[in-house]
C-alpha cells in the first residue's frame, strides 16, 4: 500500500508546475491535484493518520526524499489536523489547496489564489514592506476588488522577507513632503485601511518580524491576528510627533482594553510576541516561520463553512462592538435571520442529517 502511495506521490511531483515550489505556495495541474486527491484517499482508507505519518517522513528524512519532500510534503502539512476528517473531505480539500494558484502584481503587493483564499503579499522587503503611497493605492485597489469577488471566501494578509511584516508607514518618503503633501496623502492612507476593514470577507494577518505603526494597525485592521516568535508588534507614532491614525487608538482598545492600548500608545514601546498573545494582541501563537502556513491552514478551515453564515457572524461581531446588550443582540438577530433564510443553511441542516459534506449554494462555481 505504501509503495503504491508514493508511486502515485511520484507521479504527482512529475506533474507539478516547473516553477520552483516554496513552502506553503505549492502548485500543481488539475492532473496533479487529482490524482493527489486519489494518493490522500488511498491512504485514509487504510488509516486516517497516515497523512501526519507521511509528512512526518517529508520533514524528518529530507535526504531520502528531497526530490519529493519540498512539494509533497508542503501539501500533504496543512491536512494534520484533518487526521480524522473523512477520506473523501480530505481529497476535496487537497485537491483545492493543490489547485492552479494564479498571481496579481500591483506596486509592491502581490495577490494569489489559492481556491478560494486569496493572499495579499506585501512585496517591499528592501523597505520594511513600508506604506509608500503606491504600496497604498495598490492595497486600496486590491481591497476594493477583494470585497466584490464572491468567489473569495477568505483573504490573508501576509508579507515578503524576513525581518517586518510592515514597518508601518515610510518615513523617508513622508521625509520629504511638504506639510500639504502630508495632509494630501491623509486620505490615500484611510482609504487603503478602509478597504481591508469593509472586506465583507473574513480577514487574517500573518505577521513574523516587525510590526509597527501602520504594520501593527493593517494586523489590527483584521480579523484573527496569527503571529510566530519573531513579531515585534508597537505603536510609536508619540515618539516622531503623530497619533496612530489608522485605527490604532480605536482598535487597539477594543481588541486589547483601553488601559493597555494607552500605554502602548502614550509610550510607544515595542512588545515581543509572548507578550503580545499574552495581552490578547495576538490570537494564535506558533513557532517561528510557522505564521504563514497557519494562517492559510486556518484560512481552509474557514472556507469550509457557509459564506453566507461566515459573513453574517463577521457582520455581527463587528458591528455589534461597543454597542449596549439589547442593541449588540439585535444585531445578531439580523445576522441570524440572514443565515437562517438561505439556502446554504437548508444545504447545511440536509447535509448534517445525511451524513454528508454540504455543497454550499452561496459558493460560486469558479469558487
Amino acid at each position: 500500500m505504501l509503495v503504491l502511495v508514493l508511486v502515485l506521490a511520484g507521479f504527482c511531483v512529475g506533474e507539478l508546475a516547473a516553477d520552483e515550489v516554496t513552502p506553503g505556495r505549492a502548485k500543481a495541474s488539475p492532473a496533479a491535484a487529482m490524482m493527489l486527491a486519489v494518493v490522500v484517499v488511498m491512504a485514509t482508507v487504510r488509516t486516517r493518520a497516515w497523512p501526519r505519518s507521511l509528512a512526518a517522513i517529508f520533514e524528518r528524512a529530507p535526504e531520502v526524499l528531497s526530490f519529493m519532500g519540498p512539494r509533497i510534503g508542503d501539501v500533504v502539512h496543512p491536512f494534520r489536523w484533518e487526521t480524522s476528517e473523512p477520506p473523501m473531505k480530505l481529497a476535496r480539500q487537497t485537491a483545492r489547496y493543490c489547485a492552479p494558484m494564479s498571481e496579481e502584481r500591483h506596486d509592491n503587493v502581490r495577490v494569489q489564489r489559492h481556491g478560494e483564499i486569496a493572499e495579499v503579499v506585501l512585496d517591499r522587503p528592501e523597505a520594511m514592506n513600508a506604506l509608500d503611497t503606491a504600496t497604498l493605492r495598490a492595497l486600496d485597489v486590491i481591497f476594493t476588488n477583494l470585497a466584490g469577488d464572491s468567489s473569495v471566501l477568505v483573504v490573508v494578509l501576509t508579507s515578503a522577507g524576513e525581518r517586518a511584516f510592515c514597518a508601518g508607514a515610510d518615513l523617508k518618503e513622508r521625509a520629504a513632503m511638504t506639510d500639504a503633501e502630508i495632509m494630501a496623502q491623509r486620505p490615500v492612507f484611510r482609504s487603503a485601511f478602509g478597504a481591508l476593514l469593509d472586506l465583507p470577507q473574513p480577514a487574517i494577518a500573518a505577521v513574523h518580524g516587525y510590526a509597527l505603526g501602520g504594520g501593527c494597525e493593517l494586523a489590527l485592521s483584521c480579523d484573527v491576528i496569527v503571529a510566530d516568535g519573531t513579531a515585534v508588534f508597537g505603536l510609536p507614532e508619540t515618539s516622531v510627533g503623530l497619533v496612530p491614525g489608522c485605527g490604532g487608538t480605536q482598535l487597539a482598545a477594543r481588541r486589547i482594553g483601553p488601559g493597555r492600548a494607552a500605554e502602548l500608545i502614550f509610550t510607544g514601546r515595542r512588545i515581543d510576541a509572548p507578550l503580545a498573545d499574552a495581552i490578547g494582541l495576538v490570537d494564535l501563537l506558533f513557532m517561528v516561520g510557522n505564521a504563514r502556513d497557519h494562517a492559510l491552514e486556518l484560512a481552509g478551515k474557514i472556507a469550509a463553512n457557509s459564506p453566507v453564515a461566515v459573513r453574517a457572524a463577521k457582520r455581527a461581531l463587528r458591528n455589534g462592538a461597543g454597542l449596549g446588550l439589547p442593541a449588540a443582540l439585535e444585531v445578531e438577530d439580523a445576522a441570524w435571520r440572514t443565515a437562517a433564510g438561505s439556502a446554504d443553511r437548508r444545504e447545511g441542516v440536509a447535509a448534517f442529517a445525511e451524513k454528508r459534506q454540504p455543497a454550499w449554494p452561496s459558493v460560486t462555481p469558479d469558487g
